[in-house]
């Protein structure tokens, strides 16, 4: 028979400071962003950049550092991307506004592939959400990313891959939750 272990022992095994201040979507996105950067030293200016920067401009920056080939130093990347954004002023590029949509498609939808097509479109189009089957026949997505790249997967959810057949989709509007990537549940 196993030895219990102490409470001691059991608090060992989390790592408390890891979220320790992090009480806010803005903070989750900063900490995710410097550990994208490998720069958790600075994770306080990331805090402080995603608070009072708009996100797609963030986002903008993050996307172009995950885009550029054989970086070696990602935050300093990141940052002069951001300079390079915010100089423009929106001008020149407008920062991308974002969106989340909950989404359930009806028709013949399971049994032909849909959750792993749907992941890779969403992949493409670098959307990050779920998908899952319902009991009922039905498939729910929900995806967030750029307002463009999320009319364009609402587009995609409503042709299907080749075998399905979409008989209705119908959309609602959430609040942005940050998922990290894009997965298949159930």
């Amino acid at each position: 028979m196993a030895k219990p272990q102490s409470l001691s022992q059991l608090l060992l095994k989390f790592d408390i400071d890891k979220k320790k201040y992090i009480s806010r979507e803005w903070q989750d996105y900063a900490y995710r962003l410097a550990i994208f950067l490998d720069d958790l030293k600075n994770k306080s200016l990331y805090m402080k950049l995603a608070k009072t920067t708009p996100r797609g401009y963030l986002e903008d920056a993050k996307n172009f550092v995950t885009d550029a080939y054989n970086v070696k130093n990602k935050a300093r990347l990141f940052m002069w991307k951001l300079s390079e954004l915010k100089k423009s002023g929106g001008k020149k590029q407008k920062p991308a506004e974002f969106q989340r949509l909950k989404v359930v498609i009806s028709g013949r939808v399971q049994a032909v592939g849909f959750r792993y097509w749907l992941k890779g479109e969403a992949l493409k189009l670098r959307l990050k959400g779920y998908v899952l089957n319902h009991p009922d026949g039905k498939v729910e997505v929900a995806f967030e990313g750029t307002k463009d790249n999320v009319a364009k997967m609402l587009n995609i959810c409503k042709d299907g891959p080749p075998l399905s057949r979409v008989d209705r989709v119908t959309q609602s509007q959430e609040s942005w939750q940050g998922d990290k990537d894009f997965v298949i549940l159930k």
